[in-house]
């Protein structure tokens, strides 16, 4: 079993389900604490059966959860870790490691991590002992019989210092009558030597090194010298205290003559790596690139002239030193490793970790970075680089996103050693940053003005004082913003702080013309900065939002031109929708001729998009020009589009329907037609669908069905003319049925329909009563016949319809022995001019006449 301190391996997952809790379940539970903390005592590990118990000094509000197979997350509402804090363990409990941390919004939280699949959990609190008792039900056997071994663990410091938690974080007032945290009487403390005995060794705790008089850096040379016998001479005690007051030049040239003029003395050995200190830490103070190289000569010579010297680790620690201020980072992690991994009692150590975790951090290696950082927090507290490492620890959980953990270690920094935000702006600006990606922009206003005034010729401050503007802005104080903003433009030109800022007052801006005027100067004077492709996505959704998608259309076609990166894809869509809105206003417009050309065009792109909604708008565009095959084709594709389960839409059904009917794909046809009434029962185009069902099954002689549809398609259409179309079509059926009355009263019906406006129908009226005239001649009502015939006359157009309605007149009363009335028919026919018509009903006169005179004879 392991139990430790506050170090998680696994725990983003948890952490952030933590706080969950501690927000959102125990709310409402605030007020019944609030006035005492809870302190965690004891952990207590049993058996019989498997346990966990975790001791208090008063009730607090808990929650226990299973995260997965093995692992449970213990929490605690308004509690703390106690700073000394008891386990009783056993090694054969399930448990086989308990982890422990103060979380933000006062939660104190247990990570439990067991041996084998946790079946069940059981919790119960038990008021007279203030103890939680959490019963772990899992598949391990006890291998001995129980024995408890009692334990205290001096908790590590991050267990204290968790308390101080950072004020914007974690804002709960305090609330009078609150105490400190009790210290609890500890029976029989042991030693940690014990400790490992009893339990080693899955048993660890976390013991800082003593550092005594060294810092932890290469400056612990100078201690180191005060050791050698030489020391204690006039000439190394005063270059040994110039060089502690870091008058390293004088320190330098004393050692240099001192060299030159006694070549043989006995105290070269300290001689020569002093000098060669001296000299490393002024080179790197002057950073001064020939200086910097002379320094490694000097390092080189005293390692090579003295190989045993105990100077050695510091000598390579300097050497990596130098590497690294002439930026040469992989030489400098080679000789830090090479003296950690070689000289393991080197005092200097926490600075060699500290330099390998920001190199580490610099080169974006986050995790590389913090193994290194935490060994220097964790075990060298006391050496020099400890807040330093803090700090650049807080950076990399910030460059981790994770935000108010890095708040909550760079603000103890703060607490704790309060002129370091005079030293660098770093541990603010960190801070500022942090407050601003938590959305605490009055924080963040206040910690990045700070930096701002602290550090008047940073180099960032163009976009330090961007960022307060943008903390108005988020907090909805957009006159102060724009003010900032305007600031930035006019003190900080040709900056990134001044190209930000433009973009930003040009994304407030309202007016057009304003906006426009600042996209344009950004992309015309940056054209190589991003914010200039940005510029052209927000000039592009400008004409897009003013219904210029053609113009939207041709900056993204520009922008594209430019390799713009991740902004790629956004302009994509932006494109695609500009031909979406641009084909729909033209297909509105009824100009579907256009959007063919357009389409034809650019049909290669259009077709990459795989734009549904554009396709469909191709596909509606061809049907209308009688395209039908390419009609087919566009829509087909878009129905593929669609994945399955996902909804499609009732005009795209319908429209396929209807490329598939004039393509004579009846029995696809008719499927489709049956899918949009089943799917779209009040859809728009329902009565068109049961008519066209109506037409197929016409055509392929089912009448009965056919007759069935047109009935439903009559009854859900509202237009008169399609209804007196749908009742011609049912009239047809019944003639296929050779019910031709019920024919006759249907043709009838939809002249009715129409003749309320016999100008605009005319067409229509002729259609009924030719085709009654039809049916008449069916059962040979030839009189009836003759006039259906006789009057569609009146509506024929042109001449030569009417001719032929005039010979069907003839004929009809010629068939009904009315000759009379057929020559004068046929007569009629003969003087409209018609060659065909003309010449047949002539014809027909001279054989009405020769059966007259055959008759008299």
């Amino acid at each position: 079993m392991k139990i430790t301190g506050f170090s998680m391996k696994k725990r983003d997952n948890i952490l952030s389900l933590c706080v969950t809790i501690c927000f959102v379940i125990f709310l409402n539970s605030y007020d019944v604490w609030a006035t005492t903390e809870a302190v965690v005592e004891e952990v207590i590990l049993n058996t019989s059966p498997s346990s966990i118990r975790i001791k208090l000094n008063i009730e607090a509000p808990y929650k226990v959860i299973q995260v997965d197979d093995r692992e449970i997350l213990i929490a605690f509402k308004d509690a703390w870790i106690g700073e000394t804090i008891e386990y009783l363990g056993d090694q054969n409990s399930i448990i086989n490691r308990v982890n422990g941390e103060m979380l933000a919004g006062d939660v104190a939280a247990f990570v439990i991590n067991t041996k084998a699949d946790i079946k069940s959990v059981k919790t119960n609190w038990i008021d007279s002992v203030q103890t939680l008792s959490v019963v772990i039900d899992g598949s391990v056997r006890n291998k001995s019989p129980e024995k408890k071994t009692r334990v205290v663990i001096e908790e590590p410091k991050v267990a204290v210092e968790a308390k101080k938690s950072v004020p914007a974080v974690n804002n709960r007032p305090k609330v009078k009558g609150r105490f400190e945290k009790p210290s609890p009487i500890m029976p029989n403390r042991i030693s940690q030597n014990r400790i490992s005995q009893k339990l080693s060794p899955t048993l660890h705790t976390v013991e800082p090194v003593k550092m005594g008089e060294f810092s932890g850096t290469t400056a612990d040379i100078l201690v180191k010298m005060t050791e050698d016998r030489c020391s204690s001479s006039r000439i190394f005690k005063k270059a040994l205290e110039l060089s502690k007051k870091e008058k390293w030049q004088k320190a330098f040239s004393m050692l240099d003559d001192y060299i030159v003029e006694k070549p043989s003395a006995q105290c070269l050995e300290l001689s020569y790596f002093l000098r060669a200190y001296n000299y490393y830490r002024w080179s790197v103070k002057q950073n001064n690139g020939v200086d910097l190289l002379k320094g490694t000569d000097l390092l080189q010579q005293a390692i090579t002239l003295f190989p045993e010297s105990p100077y050695l680790p510091y000598a390579f620690a300097s050497l990596g030193q130098l590497y690294l201020a002439m930026k040469n980072q992989p030489q400098a992690v080679g000789y830090f490793s090479f003296v950690l991994d070689s000289y393991k009692k080197y005092p200097g150590k926490p600075e060699l970790l500290y330099e390998i975790g920001r190199i580490y951090a610099d080169n974006e290696k986050l995790k590389d970075a913090i193994v290194k950082l935490d060994e220097v927090i964790k075990y060298y507290p006391e050496s020099s680089v400890f807040q330093n490492s803090r700090i650049k620890y807080g950076e990399v959980l910030f460059k981790q996103k994770q935000f108010i953990k890095a708040l909550k270690v760079l603000s103890d920094v703060v607490q704790k050693d309060p002129q370091k935000i005079y030293e660098k702006p770093d541990l603010l600006l960190c801070m500022g940053n942090a407050y601003y990606e938590l959305g605490d922009h009055k924080e963040a206003r206040k910690t990045l003005l700070k930096v701002y005034n602290l550090f008047p010729d940073l180099k960032k401050n163009d976009i330090i004082l961007t960022k307060i503007g943008d903390s108005y802005a988020g907090g909805r104080h957009t006159d102060k913003a724009i003010a900032i903003y305007r600031l930035v433009t006019k003190q900080y030109p040709d900056t990134e702080g001044f190209i930000i800022s433009s973009m930003r007052l040009a994304d407030i801006y309202e007016d057009r013309a304003e906006k426009e005027k600042l996209y344009n100067m950004i992309i015309k004077d940056y054209p190589k900065n991003p914010l200039a492709h940005m510029s052209m996505m927000r000039m592009a959704g400008l004409q897009f939002d003013e219904g210029e998608f053609k113009k939207a259309i041709t900056t993204v076609e520009k922008l594209l031109t430019m390799q713009p990166g991740a902004l790629k894809y956004d302009a994509l869509v932006l494109m695609s929708k500009s031909y979406m809105a641009l084909y729909d206003r033209y297909f509105k417009d009824d100009d579907y001729p256009a959007v063919l050309t357009n389409y034809e065009v650019h049909k290669r792109r259009l077709d990459l998009f795989e734009n549904k909604k554009i396709l469909l708008l191709v596909g509606k565009s061809y049907l209308k020009a009688h395209l039908f095959e390419q009609a087919f084709d566009r829509l087909m594709i878009t129905y593929k589009l669609y994945e399955q389960g996902e909804k499609r839409p009732p005009d795209l059904i319908y429209n396929l329907a209807m490329a598939m009917y004039e393509l004579n794909r009846h029995d696809e046809a008719l499927n489709m037609f049956k899918h949009y009434v089943r799917k779209f029962p009040k859809g728009p185009d329902v009565a068109n669908a049961y008519f066209y069902m109506g037409k197929v099954r016409l055509a392929v002689n089912q009448y009965e069905k056919a007759i069935k549809n047109f009935k439903l398609a009559f009854k859900r259409s509202n237009d008169k003319k399609q209804k007196a179309d749908i009742l011609m079509d049912e009239a047809d059926g019944y003639i296929g049925m050779r019910e031709y009355k019920k024919a006759v009263q249907e043709l009838i019906n939809s002249i009715d329909l129409l003749a309320s406006e016999p100008e605009k129908y005319k067409k229509g009226i002729f259609k009924a009563y030719k085709n009654m005239g039809d049916a008449y001649l069916a059962y040979n009502a030839y009189v009836k016949a003759a006039q259906a015939f006789s009057t569609a006359v009146g509506y024929a157009d042109p001449v030569e319809t009417a001719a032929n309605m005039q010979f069907l007149t003839g004929d009809a009363y010629e068939k009904g022995d009315i000759l009379e009335k057929a020559v004068a028919a046929f007569n009629e026919v003969v003087s409209t001019g018609d060659s065909f018509w003309g010449a047949i009903a002539r014809e027909r006169l001279r054989s009405i006449e020769l059966s007259e005179k055959l008759s008299k004879t």
